[in-house]
């Protein structure tokens, strides 16, 4: 190898150890602690949204089972509803032919 060569391999080597054994640069800590800041923050809002997901879903299924009884109530007063026309019906056919008679 020629003296030039090992010159940049050593001066290169020296620049990359000064850059690991370089105290940290200024401003570095205040940086480091609102990257803590944000981490806390974004855990805390991670809890809340799990939280509200929670709820979210018992609702869902909460109004899924209301649905399901609005349905049925539907139904049973369509029925209640067909029932009292057809007894309307037969009292009024009824009426008609006891009125007949007299």
């Amino acid at each position: 190898m020629t003296q030039g060569k090992l010159n940049w391999i050593v001066l290169s080597m020296a620049v990359v150890g000064l850059g690991f054994a370089m105290p940290s640069c200024p401003g570095q800590d205040a940086l480091q602690q609102q990257i803590n800041t944000l981490q806390s923050a974004n855990q805390e809002l991670t809890k809340k949204v799990q939280a509200l997901t929670g709820q979210v879903t018992t609702l869902t299924n909460e109004n899924n089972e209301f649905k399901k009884f609005v349905k049925g109530a539907s139904d049973f007063i369509g029925a209640q509803d067909a029932f009292n026309a057809k007894i309307m019906s037969s009292m009024q056919s009824s009426q008609k032919k006891s009125g007949k008679r007299r």
